[in-house]
């Protein structure tokens, strides 16, 4: 085989690497986003905490919670465990009372492991959705 047939194998080993590791996070990114439609099926007239609720609740809780997060265990060692582990602060409500427009942002910070290895790098990720109900 030749140099530039190794440099393409390398090159397209890579690309299916790096796949493998970003295509979970972007397409969990893409359940928040359904999350935040939902929460806007609420209304209006539903109080912030409680659109946030909604959001929280579809990722974070239940059998299909998206993704993971990592938190310490007992013993001091970062776990992966299911959800995102979005708080409250992660979702920011806005009203505009002139419109009847509510924008809803998400706003955090992913963890992506490079397996084998225990490399961490962390992805930014930011939903908004904005729709008006007049």
């Amino acid at each position: 085989m030749s140099v530039s047939t190794w440099l393409f194998l390398a090159a397209l080993v890579a690309v299916l690497y790096a796949a493998v590791i970003f295509i979970p996070p972007w397409v969990d990114n893409l359940s928040v986003k359904e999350a935040v439609e939902v929460a806007f099926t609420k209304g209006y007239f539903t109080a912030d905490e409680r659109l946030a609720e909604v959001v929280l609740n579809r990722v974070n809780t239940g059998q299909n919670a998206v993704g993971y997060h990592f938190e310490e265990n007992d013993d001091g060692q970062r776990v992966e465990v299911p959800g995102l582990g979005l708080t409250t602060d992660n979702v920011t409500v806005f009203r505009d009372e002139a419109t009847k427009g509510i924008r809803i942002t998400v706003d955090y910070v992913r963890e992506v492991r490079f397996k084998p290895f225990q490399k961490v790098k962390p992805v930014h990720f930011h939903v908004e959705k904005e729709q008006s109900f007049q």
